[in-house]
């Protein structure tokens, strides 16, 4: 009997030990769907930033070379951003390949649509591909114009060759900077939802709990949060509180929390 119960005990603490390892186990995963979910995020919006960016001129813009299926100024159009084989811009990140955009109208216009494809694309040797549609909605009930950003067949692939996929259903709303012609003073809000599947083949879902808040002259989100869920399981990803850095942080299912950073 005594050796039955040490055996029971034995047993039972080897069942405790590999729960709490599991346990460690999926919250490290979640860290890193986490981490993944924000550096999509941000080269998401890196998308937007740059057809926003290159498409305020026709032609050469930095080592980017423009191309249109119609005049400047001409609806419909087919503009199409090429990075060559390797193009750092002056925010000092790396592309390659090419951003095929097709446009309705101005996008200033309600109803206007914008239609980003991006083809052999990579930021700083990340791999992108998927569709990105952009339409003008209109103004809100307070009066601020704003988009919905549809994302299909999103795909990253990093540098050890792991990839995820997603996709999401956004609103972009302009706080600042719609009616002027320069870019550097837009400043416009994110909120929404989207859905993928992480790198170890889990699902995902990302919800946006706080406004994310982006301003043209930074290249990075810089404050909101967002709640992941992988496997029932939750972690919140802050972007910060309104600093242009890389800097955000994540907190699991425990408490525990942890500092990442943005890809530079």
């Amino acid at each position: 009997m005594k050796f039955s119960l040490q055996i029971l005990l034995g047993s039972l603490l080897i069942l405790a030990t590999l729960a709490s390892c599991r346990k460690e186990e999926n919250a490290d995963e979640l860290s890193i769907a986490s981490q993944d979910m924000a550096i999509s995020a941000d080269l998401m919006q890196d998308i937007e930033d740059q057809s926003n960016n290159q498409l305020s001129e026709i032609g050469v813009r930095g080592c980017a070379v423009l191309t249109t299926s119609q005049p400047k100024g001409i609806f419909p159009n087919t503009i199409t951003i090429d990075f060559g084989n390797g193009c750092t811009g002056p925010d000092g990140r790396s592309r390659i390949g090419k951003m095929i955009i097709n446009v309705t109208d101005s996008l200033k216009l309600v109803g206007s649509i914008r239609i980003i494809t991006l083809e052999n694309y990579s930021v700083n040797g990340i791999k992108i591909e998927g569709t990105v549609t952009v339409t003008n909605q209109g103004k809100n009930s307070d009066g601020e114009v704003n988009f919905t950003r549809i994302v299909n067949g999103a795909k990253l692939t990093f540098e050890d060759g792991t990839s995820r996929t997603w996709s999401a259903n956004q609103t972009i709303t302009y706080k600042a900077g719609f009616d002027t012609k320069e870019l550097i003073d837009d400043v416009f809000s994110i909120t929404g939802n989207a859905i993928g599947i992480a790198r170890d083949g889990s699902d995902i879902a990302y919800e946006i709990i706080q406004p994310l808040i982006k301003s043209s002259d930074c290249k990075w989100i810089e404050s909101g949060t967002a709640k992941l869920t992988r496997k029932l399981i939750n972690a919140t990803i802050d972007f910060g509180g309104g600093t242009c850095d890389r800097n955000a942080t994540i907190t699991g299912p425990n408490g525990k929390v942890s500092s990442i950073l943005l890809r530079p």
